[in-house]
């Protein structure tokens, strides 16, 4: 079975600098998971037909549609993989989905982010399946991260979080990217392009939700590695790498 990594961390710690600096440094050991559910949608595109294949190749070079066709498509063949692991997965879903209580989060927001956790769900059941078993798959965004958007704006972050991270499906090493300084997350977040400013208000909630999780996951088994969100990105990718090694032996 192939080995999971997964990151988690507030929004504008940095986490995505690393996560890039990581594959760029490891790509002969460590796989981009988005890459790695790319290569299966290919593979079952050239089986149903070859013309299909080379359409969808050749329309994957370009990023939007990439995003569109493959990396946030949920295929058949990825309900089917969900389904094997009903059991497993059954507790985790209920308790996502179900124990949510927002008083203030637009019902906009709550189906984009559901819509999300479905996707990022499916990808894992996906490449647990079909991705080949020596693979070190690297998440930039996955379920823990997925948990931090999910805690943001309940009216108990902290009884929703610990709930969802104590169900969720276990990667095989984690990643948290602390940044404590809510006020250069903020500044990090307001340079960006896109919508993520809307989070700005919730940046003290998404610092501790993240720590919570990171925290859980240790006490769950898993192994942490800790990275400072204002240090080096080159010296965290390399920790990073030396805690990744051991997955691959």
């Amino acid at each position: 079975m192939p080995k999971r990594v997964e990151f988690i961390a507030p929004m504008g710690a940095g986490k995505t600098s690393i996560f890039t600096k990581l594959l760029h440094d490891e790509k002969k050991r460590l796989e981009n998971a988005q890459d790695a559910k790319k290569e299966i949608l290919l593979k079952e595109a050239w089986q149903t037909s070859p013309l299909h294949y080379a359409i969808l190749a050749s329309l994957s070079f370009n990023t939007r549609l990439a995003h569109a066709l493959l990396y946030d498509k949920i295929t058949a063949s990825a309900w089917t993989a969900t389904e094997k692991r009903r059991l497993e997965l059954q507790h985790f879903v209920d308790s996502a989905l179900s124990q949510q209580r927002y008083s203030e989060i637009p019902c906009s927001d709550r189906l984009i982010r559901t819509k999300w956790f479905i996707r990022d769900l499916t990808d894992v059941a996906l490449l647990l399946e079909q991705a080949p078993p020596e693979a070190v798959l690297v998440h930039d965004e996955s379920l823990l991260q997925r948990g931090v958007g999910f805690g943001i704006g309940q009216d108990d972050p902290e009884q929703y979080s610990t709930t969802y991270f104590n169900t969720v499906p276990l990667p095989d090493l984690v990643v948290h990217v602390d940044l404590p300084d809510a006020e250069l997350l903020r500044k990090r977040i307001n340079q960006r392009p896109g919508d993520g400013r809307r989070f700005v208000d919730h940046l003290e909630t998404a610092i501790e939700i993240s720590r919570l999780g990171a925290t859980i996951m240790g006490d769950r088994g898993v192994n942490v590695v800790e990275c400072d969100g204002r240090a080096d990105i080159k010296q965290n990718a390399s920790k990073v790498a030396e805690a990744a090694a051991d997955l691959s032996h």
